[in-house]
Order: C-alpha cells, then structure tokens, then sequence
C-alpha cells in the first residue's frame, strides 16, 4: 500500500507525488517495488536491508540517499508474546521521504494523527525524518508500558 502525505500544519494524504511530500509504503507490490527502484532510485540494497526481518537498526549514507532503520513492534498472533518486532525504514534524499515496512503497521495511522494533533508545520526533510523516527520510537514505548501494566495486573 502506498500512500503520500504533504504537511499543512499536520499530514494530509495526497494523490500523489509532489517535492517535499512524505511517501509512505507498507507491504510493497512488485509495482511500488519497481517505483521506488526505477522512479526514485532508492538504492536496492536499502530495500533489501528493510525487507530482512532480521535487521538490526542502523543509519547508512549511499550515494547521497541516507537510511535509518528502526525496529518498531506489530502484534503478533502468539498469546505468550503480543508482540514482535519488524524493521522499518526512512529513506531521504533532498526532497524525497519514504518511509517503508514490509508489514502493516499502526504505527503509521498514529503519526499521522499524532501530526495533525500537534499541527507541526516541518519545512525541512531532515527535520521531519527525525521527528518520524522520534515519535515512532515514543509510541513503542508507550505501547511497551501498556503491555507490562497488563502482564503485571493479570499476575495478580
């Protein structure tokens, strides 16, 4: 699924591309594959690097592009673990941001509303790939805090 936002004191989903707007992909077709490849010529190795499930989180800088891996949590089906972890990506170039997971993630909705929320209006790519890594990384751990309350309270 791809999906573009521009800022407007807050994420807007768009139609599509325009300089400086935030493309988001979460389990890519060949289609999106092929789009980020050849259109936006995202380095493949980055892709590959996402697509590993075993991936450890890391910044990378190749020919310009730069990557930021992340780890982020989705649910999981196992009543023992709630949750596991998948690799994420942010890609960004000048004025290209794209954001990419192999699966679906309510990680992504929550930014969005956390933007709108907030109405920040981010100018700059750099900044607004931080601000993504930085509230990611902060609803995990509210999510994280949630599940050790519930482990705790069902102990009891």
């Amino acid at each position: 699924m791809k999906a573009f936002y521009k800022n407007n004191n807050g994420l807007i989903e768009t139609q599509e591309w325009t300089p400086n707007c935030w493309i988001n992909i979460e389990s890519p077709t060949e289609t999106e594959k092929k789009y980020l490849l050849e259109e936006l010529q995202i380095p493949e190795a980055f892709y590959n690097d996402i697509e590993d499930i075993d991936e450890r989180p890391r910044v990378e800088i190749e020919d310009g592009w730069t990557l930021i891996i992340m780890r982020v949590p989705i649910k999981s089906n196992d009543v023992k673990l709630p949750f596991q972890t998948i690799p994420m990506g942010v890609i960004f170039k000048k004025d290209i941001c794209v954001t990419i997971s192999f699966y679906e993630t309510q990680i992504i909705s929550d930014f969005v509303q956390y933007t709108k929320r907030k109405k920040h209006p981010y100018k700059r790519q750099l900044r607004f790939s931080f601000k993504v890594v930085i509230v990611i990384k902060c609803l995990v751990f509210k999510i994280s805090e949630t599940n050790q309350s519930k482990d705790k309270t069902s102990r009891r």
